[in-house]
């Protein structure tokens, strides 16, 4: 993936706008609408260095070889790095973040990897 920025969320994010659209479709604007949801829009380096900047250790990563052997043997991973290699994310973070304030990967960071 290299340099490529990619949108991020957290599963709370997920949860505050599931509970949006139960609780508050009109008042949000998501009735009967398909939305993207984003809460960061980081490269595997910024995201890095936040991690080691809060945790003092690296992501944990995997060996490359075996990332590859893995999307190699299975196509939907195939299928689906190719398409986040090919294509931007549709999330609009500004425009989401007036419903709903967003965990950024430095609070997520904070919030569950506390010493």
């Amino acid at each position: 993936m290299g340099g490529k920025r990619m949108q991020v969320t957290t599963t709370k994010d997920i949860g505050r706008w599931a509970t949006e659209a139960l609780l508050r479709p009109d008042a949000s604007g998501i009735r009967n609408s398909a939305l993207s949801i984003a809460s960061d829009y980081l490269s595997f380096d910024e995201l890095d260095a936040i991690f080691r900047k809060e945790t003092g250790k690296p992501v944990g990563i995997t060996y490359g070889w075996l990332a590859r052997l893995m999307i190699w043997m299975v196509e939907d991973l195939r299928t689906m790095f190719g398409w986040i290699n090919e294509r931007d994310y549709g999330a609009n973070l500004e425009e989401l973040a007036k419903t709903v304030k967003p965990t950024t990967f430095r609070e997520w960071v904070k919030e569950t990897h506390k010493a």
